[in-house]
């Protein structure tokens, strides 16, 4: 292991403990912080899911850009993604995504589906400072109750 990717284990370790280990964002965005590159944050990542520290997948790179919902609709629209709030609907919101950041709702969607989609009653997602997205059993919404 390198000294960079080390360094970066540290600081989502650090970001985790100050956050009672309830928001795996806030220890990601804090390690995007650190210099390197999104490999190094992706293979630390790699390396804290198997020591157990955390479970999280990388779903889309955030080398898609504006397109990362897009991408995530493509991949995972028909998955076992959902809204706890029933009045909303999945599927109307992932033919919103498909249509791309042209579509006026596009970011109110995509701002929604990062604060509210939950993955089989088992995660949630999460999107870094570099745009990569994440499934996560360290949710958002765990720390706010």
């Amino acid at each position: 292991m390198n000294k960079q990717v080390q360094h970066i284990i540290n600081h989502v370790r650090q970001g985790m403990n100050d956050l009672d280990n309830h928001s795996l964002e806030t220890a990601i965005e804090l390690a995007s912080g650190v210099p390197g590159n999104r490999e190094d944050l992706n293979a630390a990542i790699r390396i804290l899911q198997r020591m157990g520290e955390i479970e999280a997948e990388l779903l889309v790179d955030g080398h898609h850009g504006q397109y990362v919902p897009m991408v995530f609709a493509q991949r995972y629209g028909d998955s076992g993604f959902h809204f706890p709030d029933k009045d909303v609907e999945w599927g109307d919101e992932m033919e919103i995504l498909l249509k791309g950041s042209e579509h006026p709702d596009y970011w109110e969607v995509w701002s929604y589906v990062l604060d509210n989609a939950v993955f089989e009653n088992w995660g949630c997602l999460v999107q870094s400072e570099s745009g990569d997205l994440f499934l996560t059993n360290i949710c958002q919404q765990e720390a706010e109750q």
